[in-house]
């Protein structure tokens, strides 16, 4: 069971560097007005105080020399080993999941599968090919839609029913695995289908009248998968839904509980996972008039009820607005460390006490995790490109290098700090917080006592550290 996480980690490392071959770092020159409402692409690339760069002086400087990132096949080559060692070895196709995986953990490799699929796609318009070639078309396509018919067959075997009665963080995984999934879909269809010069609607006009005998004939049309975007959709928006009944303001002065069914406790991968949802939600979410599982359009016993409100449109307001209040939670609700890392979350003292009336979040647990370092960048990416601030972008470059810096590597040298020539046999090299000689750890790696769920949570941070 411990081998499919390790795996999930190896292919998110693999994934990062395939991905930044070809996506560029968020750091734009921007003309000088930003809407905080848009929905032209033109209208997203604004901000007028933006930075030149994030980065140290000294990392600045020598990143200026390097050459452009061009695709290493070697790399990809590594990349596309390990994704079909994972699917081949622990995907059961007749099941449509990973056996050996629990419910959220099978959400993440879902996502992950996603994610790699999106980025054969993308590299696969850098890699050297003959695109006229029936034969090499041929493989590319099979490359890309064996990964996709496995993600199809985890929309039927991902045990959803159960997953709604779980915590929030369990759900919230859900509503990120399937806009992944829509990425992808939307991704592959705009470069590969999608003619030059028209947008996807507009590459579906006129197939009808050439299937029945007309003459308008249409250079392309969608790929085949954009048929299941409204499946993945509904179900993100559902599971949505669900989580937003986390937020409460009685206890903390906001923020996601993680658990309604055990004590109170507002903790970061939960609130992380709700910022994250709530934008992808906002940038992703193409809209759903899918009544399902509700019979009619209002719930006459609860008619506030979110769950119930359908349609849903794109870009809704109320995801952009979840967002936005989330985060302003977070941030504010001290829970980063002395070194700049955030911290598992926090307890409230005196809770079962009759006699206590505080509401407080004032215990706080002081365990870091990889993967609430990372969750938190896509939401600060989405909300930059949303609001046109750049805070969320320093915030953002600030933890990363928070990161960089726990797991004992230099950014001003270009070293790890320990020199591992001094190290004696046998001694374990000295623990920076998250790593050791500039090498990511969680604290249970080096006494290989992680459980599947610390096992995983290194590829979720790679996973979203690709949003930088």
């Amino acid at each position: 069971m411990a081998g499919i996480p390790r795996l999930v980690t190896a292919i998110s490392q693999l994934l990062l560097t395939c991905i930044f071959l070809t996506r560029a770092v968020a750091t734009f020159t921007l003309p000088d007005r930003c809407p905080v409402f848009f929905k032209s692409h033109s209208q997203r690339e604004c901000d007028p105080i933006t930075p030149a760069s994030f980065l140290p002086a000294s990392v600045r400087s020598a990143s200026k020399i390097r050459s452009k990132y061009v695709v290493d096949n070697i790399v990809f080559a590594d990349f596309l080993g390990a994704l079909n060692v994972t699917q081949s070895e622990f995907f059961a196709p007749w099941l449509g999941t990973w056996p050996d995986a629990i419910d959220w953990t099978a959400a993440v490799v879902g996502t992950h599968i996603s994610g790699a699929a999106r980025s054969i796609s993308e590299d696969l318009v850098f890699l050297d090919s003959d695109k006229d070639s029936v034969a090499d078309w041929r493989r590319i396509s099979s490359l890309v839609d064996k990964y996709f018919a496995q993600i199809i067959a985890y929309y039927f075997g991902q045990d959803a029913l159960t997953i709604r009665n779980e915590a929030y963080d369990d759900i919230l995984w859900v509503v990120l695995g399937w806009l992944e999934a829509v990425q992808f879909v939307n991704t592959h269809s705009d470069l590969h289908y999608t003619p030059a010069g028209l947008d996807r609607s507009e590459a579906t006009l006129g197939i009808t009248d050439e299937i029945l005998g007309g003459y308008t004939r249409t250079p392309g049309q969608p790929y085949h998968g954009t048929i299941w975007i409204p499946a993945f959709s509904h179900r993100a928006r559902i599971f949505w839904n669900l989580a937003s009944h986390g937020w409460d303001t009685k206890l903390c002065n906001g923020g996601m509980v993680w658990n309604p069914r055990l004590q109170p406790y507002k903790n970061a991968i939960t609130n992380e996972l709700f910022i994250a949802a709530s934008i992808s939600m906002y940038f992703h979410f193409p809209g759903d008039n899918n009544e399902s599982p509700f019979s009619n359009r209002s719930d006459k016993f609860n008619p506030n009820d979110p769950d119930a409100k359908v349609p849903s449109e794109a870009r809704d307001a109320r995801y952009l607005k979840a967002a936005i209040e989330g985060y302003r939670w977070l941030r504010n609700s001290n829970m980063t460390n002395d070194h700049g890392l955030i911290v598992d979350g926090f307890h409230i003292s005196g809770y079962l006490d009759e006699n206590s009336n505080n509401t407080s979040c004032d215990v706080r647990d002081e365990m870091v995790f990889s993967y609430n370092q990372g969750v938190i960048l896509t939401g600060q990416r989405g909300l930059f490109d949303a609001t046109g601030a750049s805070s969320y972008l320093t915030d953002g470059h600030r933890l990363i290098q928070n990161v960089i810096k726990a797991t004992g590597y230099s950014l001003r040298l270009d070293n790890p700090v320990d020199d591992s020539l001094k190290i004696r046999p046998g001694v374990l090299p000295r623990w920076h917080g998250l790593g050791r000689l500039g090498v990511m750890e969680e604290y249970c790696d080096a006494s290989g006592t992680c459980s599947q769920d610390g096992a995983t949570f290194k590829g979720i941070f790679f996973h979203h550290l690709t949003a930088f």
